[in-house]
Order: C-alpha cells, then sequence, then structure tokens
C-alpha cells in the first residue's frame, strides 16, 4: 500500500528567526519594503525546498505571513474598516495590525486553544468585499516553478473566516453568500494554472456549535466542488465529534 503525504503548514519565522529581524527592521525604519519582502520569500523558498527534499508529496504553500494569516485573508477579500482606508498596501496592513495615528488596530485574540493569536475583522454592512488574490497567485506560481505538481495552496475557508469574525449588522449567511464567489473565482483561478487540488482548512468545525453552520458549511463546499478541483478539507486541534458523521456523509463524498 502506498502512503501518501501532506503538510498542513511549515513554520514561518526561519530557521535563525529571519522574517523576525526583518520585520523588526523594518519597523524601525532601518530596512526597506523590498528587503523585507525578499526575505519572507528566501524563507519560503527554503521551506517548500526542505519538504521537497525530505520527500513530501503535497506540500502546502499560501501559508507564509508578515504578521497574521487571518489578516492577509482579510485584506484578500477587500474587507477593510473605514478607518484604514486612507492607508495603502504595507502601511495599511500594519496600521490594520499595529494601529496608527491614534488609530486602534484590529482586535487581537487567541486562535483557538492554541497560544498564537489573530486579529479578528471587522464585518459590517458598509463594507462590500473586494478580491485582490494577487499575492497568493504569485505564490502559487513560485511554489509551481520549484515544486511542480506537489505545490498544494492552502486556503481559509469563508465559513471559518466568518465565524472568527467580528460581525455587525449582518448576518454570517447573508454575508457568506457575498464572498463564496469569490472563493470560486479563485478556484478557478487556480485550476487555470494547472493546480490539480488545494487545501481549504476548516478549524472552525472541531467547536462546539459546529452543528449551528452545518447548513452554511455543506452550501460552501456544494459551491466550491462544482469548479472541479480537488479539495483536501483539514481541520485540526479538536475531533470532530457530533459534526464528524454530517462531515463524511454530506461534505467529504461530495468533494
Amino acid at each position: 500500500m502506498n502512503i501518501s503525504t501532506a503538510t498542513l503548514g511549515y513554520p514561518r519565522i526561519g530557521k535563525n528567526r529571519e522574517v523576525k529581524k526583518a520585520l523588526e527592521s523594518f519597523w524601525r525604519g532601518e530596512t526597506v519594503q523590498d528587503k523585507l519582502l525578499q526575505t519572507v520569500k528566501e524563507v519560503e523558498t527554503t521551506n517548500w525546498q526542505t519538504q521537497l527534499a525530505a520527500g513530501i508529496d503535497r506540500i502546502g504553500i499560501g501559508d507564509a505571513t508578515l504578521y497574521d494569516q487571518v489578516l492577509d485573508w482579510t485584506i484578500r477579500l477587500g474587507l477593510i474598516p473605514q478607518r484604514f482606508q486612507g492607508f495603502t498596501g504595507l502601511e495599511r496592513y500594519f496600521a490594520m495590525a499595529r494601529g496608527k495615528d491614534n488609530l486602534a488596530a484590529l482586535e487581537m485574540t487567541k486562535w483557538f486553544d492554541t497560544n498564537y493569536h489573530y486579529l479578528v475583522p471587522e464585518i459590517n454592512s458598509y463594507i462590500t468585499p473586494q478580491a485582490d488574490f494577487t499575492d497568493l497567485i504569485e505564490t502559487v506560481k513560485r511554489g509551481q516553478a520549484i515544486l511542480g505538481n506537489k505545490a498544494v495552496p492552502i486556503i481559509i475557508s469563508p465559513v471559518t473566516f466568518l465565524h472568527l469574525s467580528r460581525l455587525e449588522g449582518v448576518e454570517l449567511g447573508d454575508f457568506l453568500s457575498l464572498i463564496l464567489p469569490l472563493y470560486s473565482s479563485l478556484l478557478t483561478e487556480l485550476k487555470a494554472l494547472g493546480i490539480k487540488e488545494v487545501q481549504i482548512h476548516e478549524p472552525a468545525l472541531v467547536l462546539g456549535d459546529a452543528l449551528s453552520f452545518k447548513e452554511q458549511v455543506q452550501t460552501v463546499y456544494k459551491e466550491l466542488a462544482t469548479v472541479g478541483i480537488e479539495i483536501n478539507l483539514v481541520t485540526y486541534f479538536d475531533d470532530l465529534g457530533d459534526t464528524y458523521p454530517w462531515v463524511i456523509t454530506k461534505i467529504a463524498i461530495a468533494i
């Protein structure tokens, strides 16, 4: 029997904490933006090559981040609170992460039961999703050049993303209907690049209230499955508990 191996993520900071050092240097004004981004790419490339040399069959890519993966998806989906819309690029990114000019940063809270934290997206009826996946697509192309068909993009599910967001004046299901087409468009673009499989990370499935958003989860995977790209549904931190039967029968089989 052949055993297939896969990575669901990889340490992002660098063997010698290169990304941390470059980031702090950038914040102090000692490193220019291009140098910071180049350092991140170099660490990311080294990580890919390490996994490739180890013989991993499916290597997760696209999880590297300057600060927080949830913030990355907030930016990609265009969910920018009004107070940050006067900024652009990395200035906006770090204003949302750390605050700027007396503007409060996004709230930081624990990533499930880990010691890692994430920045909570603020979503209200005034925000209109507007996707820009340019950075992820560029990463995927670089990954393909090094890893070939072993490159598997990592995507945070829209359900988990919204479940971890602060929703004000909008319902999860209603806003999900706005961003789901953006995810479908992303998968279509990845398929056109020759990507055969993606990882969709759905850690919210292990939460105690997972049954309450069963309908939304099923809607997402029914829609994304129509794109025709293989979906590897990933969850972690705990077992699925009572959600296991319907995840297996309603979702896993469908994708």
